[in-house]
């Protein structure tokens, strides 16, 4: 899996790093303020799910992993309640500021 700055992709693969299978979700930044990027960490959950019973679906011969790959957004800090619930967006690096 990989989360990254405008949406997530999995990837289904082989023991040898083969590609069997890939579906991708896309999810919004908000650009409210001049140099703000903010994202809502719902929607990343969203993505993931959504991918993995794409895969799921598209590959029922699968039925169990061996392994889970995870890259994602460096730099920033997803804050939680005592919940687990998502206390406020997160905020983005500059760069995917419009103006950028």
């Amino acid at each position: 899996m990989d989360l990254g700055t405008s949406g997530l992709r999995a990837l289904l693969l082989t023991e040898n790093g083969g590609v069997i299978g890939s579906a991708e979700r896309t999810y919004s930044t908000e650009h409210k303020h001049p140099g703000w990027s903010e994202q809502n960490p719902a929607d990343w959950i969203t993505a993931l799910e959504e991918t993995v019973r794409e895969l799921r679906s598209s590959h029922p011969e699968f039925t169990s992993l061996g392994a889970v790959g995870v890259a994602g957004h460096m730099h920033g800090a997803t804050l939680l309640d005592s919940l687990g619930e998502v206390i406020r967006p997160f905020q983005c690096a500059g760069r995917l500021s419009p103006n950028a």
